[in-house]
């Protein structure tokens, strides 16, 4: 139907107004389970998901494509949200995406040795320079993340990040 229902998603109570046929576009997705007429619902649905990535899942019901920025975080978190709601091509869109964002970065890598080396140089030295401190963190923010940040458990904490994103 062409009804206008009002979907609030819980980041700052966003409410997004979209129909119940833009909701069911993707028959085996759960907001088409939802909305199919086989359950009674109140004019006004609140969804307890992030209102910025909900606005991704209705713009790829509406147009079947997803706009966004081309970071691994990006898509990981959207991914989440294709599989949380059944959305199996928003889905596949995105992993193929992603597995595209990543291919570049890595072929970027690998075209700059003199980069690549000077950073693993950089990071030989430091960690030579900490090998008596205690490490109290060594880590990347996310599994795709170009960015290392190596923090000691000295009286003076030390932290150093490099991003290696080149």
């Amino acid at each position: 139907s062409k009804q206008l229902l009002p979907v609030i998603s819980r980041t700052l109570l966003q409410v997004h107004c979209t129909t119940v046929d833009t909701l069911c576009r993707d028959s085996n997705s759960m907001l088409a389970a939802l909305f199919s007429g086989r359950y009674c619902y109140p004019d006004v649905i609140f969804l307890d998901r992030d209102g910025k990535r909900f606005r991704h899942v209705l713009n790829y019901l509406r147009d079947g494509v997803v706009h966004v920025k081309r970071e691994p975080s990006e898509y990981e978190s959207l991914i989440a949200e294709a599989e949380y709601f059944g959305l199996e091509g928003m889905k596949e869109m995105l992993q193929n995406e992603l597995d595209e964002v990543i291919r570049e970065k890595n072929t970027a890598a690998e075209s700059c040795p003199l980069n690549a080396k000077i950073i693993q140089n950089m990071t030989s030295s430091l960690l030579s320079q900490l090998k008596d401190q205690p490490l109290a963190q060594y880590r990347s923010t996310s599994k795709h993340d170009t960015l290392l940040e190596i923090q000691t458990e000295a009286h003076n904490p030390f932290v150093f990040r490099i991003d290696l994103d080149f």
